[in-house]
C-alpha cells in the first residue's frame, strides 16, 4: 500500500491548476467548480504528505516540491493522452492495410469489393499492389494475399484460398480468324504473350505439356501479367493466365480457352498475416470475407476446364448477328 498512487482525478486537478496557475482556469478546463479543484488538490497534498501550493489572496503558487511534481505529472498525463489517442486511432480509424500483386487485385479482389462493402460498410481498407511479396511486407501491411507453396515462417497465419492453375487463353476472335489452335503443337503458329514477372512460365507450361522444344511464331513480353491478359483479350496473341482470374472472362466470352492442358504444380494463393495481428480491428472480418469469396472459386477449379471450340465461337457470332437484326436478345449457355 505504501507504493499506491494518489487518485488520478486529484493528479489531473493539480496538474491543470499548476499549469494554468489558477484554480478557476483549471476548473473551467476540467468542467468542474473551483471548489472541486481545491478539494482535489488538498486530497493530493494529504496523500503525498506535503504542500504543493502556497495560497494567498486568491492566488496560488507552486512550492518547490509542487513544481517538481507538476513536471512529472504533466509528462505522465501527456504520455497517457498520446497512448490513448494512438489506441483509439488503431481501433477506430486506421484502415486495414491489404497488400497483393496487381493481377490479384485487378482480376480477383477488386471486382468482389462491393460484397464486403455491403456487409461491412464502415470497414476502412487501404490497398497496396506490389511486384513481389515477402515477410518484410508486414512492415507496411496487415494482411497479404500471395502465391506460394504453403511453406511460410512459423509466426505467420496462412489460409489457402485456391490453387494456381495456368491455362492458355486468347481472344475468341483469334480462334475464329487466326491460325488453327486445337492442340499444343499449334502454338508454333501463334504469338505468345508473357509477363516479365513470370519470364519462364511458358517454358514450364510447354515442357509439362510435352512440347518443351516448341518455338512460337514470336514472343511479346509485357511488364506484368495484367497487361498480358489485356493484350490477349484484344487479340494480340495467346497468354498464360491463372484460371481463377479468368472464370468471369470465360463466362462472358471475352476470353477463350482453346487448349485443355492445365499446369498445376502445387502452388496456391494464400491469405497471410502475422499471428499476433489476429486481434487487429477488421482483420477477422476481412479474412472471413476473403475465404467465403474463395470457396466458389475452389469449386470451379475442381472441375475440368471447358475448352472453347472454333465452331462454338462461330455459332455464337451467328446468333448474336441474327439477334441484332431481329432485336431478339441472345442467351448465354
Amino acid at each position: 500500500m505504501s507504493q499506491a498512487l494518489p487518485p488520478l482525478n486529484a493528479i489531473r486537478a493539480f496538474e491543470a491548476a499548476a499549469r494554468l496557475q489558477s484554480f478557476a482556469l483549471a476548473a473551467r478546463e476540467l468542467h468542474v467548480t473551483p471548489g472541486a479543484v481545491s478539494r482535489q488538490v488538498k486530497l493530493l497534498e494529504a496523500a503525498l504528505g506535503t504542500q504543493l501550493f502556497t495560497r494567498a489572496n486568491r492566488q496560488v503558487r507552486l512550492t518547490s516540491g509542487g513544481s517538481e511534481y507538476q513536471k512529472a505529472a504533466s509528462e505522465a498525463l501527456d504520455r497517457l493522452r498520446r497512448a490513448t489517442a494512438a489506441l483509439r486511432s488503431e481501433g477506430r480509424e486506421r484502415p486495414l492495410r491489404v497488400r497483393c500483386a496487381a493481377i490479384v487485385a485487378m482480376r480477383w479482389l477488386f471486382p468482389r469489393l462491393r460484397h464486403i462493402h455491403a456487409s461491412h460498410p464502415q470497414m476502412p481498407l487501404d490497398f497496396t499492389t506490389t511486384l513481389t511479396t515477402a515477410h518484410s511486407d508486414f512492415d507496411r501491411a496487415d494482411v497479404v494475399i500471395r502465391m506460394g507453396s504453403g511453406r511460410f515462417v512459423a509466426d505467420l497465419a496462412r489460409h489457402r484460398l485456391f490453387d494456381s492453375q495456368l491455362v492458355a487463353v486468347c481472344s475468341p476472335r483469334l480462334l475464329e480468324g487466326g491460325p488453327p489452335l486445337r492442340e499444343v503443337a499449334d502454338l508454333r503458329g501463334h504469338t505468345l504473350l508473357t509477363s516479365g514477372l513470370r519470364p519462364h512460365a511458358w517454358q514450364r507450361w510447354l515442357k509439362a505439356a510435352g512440347h518443351g522444344d516448341l518455338v512460337p511464331k514470336r514472343m511479346i513480353e509485357f511488364e506484368n501479367s495484367a497487361l498480358a491478359y489485356d493484350a490477349a483479350e484484344k487479340g494480340l496473341g495467346v497468354t498464360l493466365a491463372e484460371r481463377a482470374f479468368i472464370l468471369e472472362d470465360l463466362r462472358r466470352r471475352s476470353l477463350a480457352l482453346p487448349l485443355p492442358f492445365v499446369l498445376s504444380d502445387g502452388e496456391a494463393f494464400f491469405l497471410v498475416y502475422p499471428k499476433q495481428s489476429e486481434r487487429k480491428p477488421y482483420l477477422a472480418a476481412f479474412r472471413d470475407w476473403v475465404l467465403a469469396e474463395a470457396r466458389p472459386v475452389r469449386l470451379a477449379l475442381a472441375k475440368p476446364p471447358q475448352v472453347t471450340r472454333v465452331a462454338d465461337v462461330a455459332r455464337r457470332r451467328a446468333a448474336q448477328s441474327a439477334a441484332r437484326h431481329t432485336g431478339t436478345p441472345t442467351r448465354s449457355t
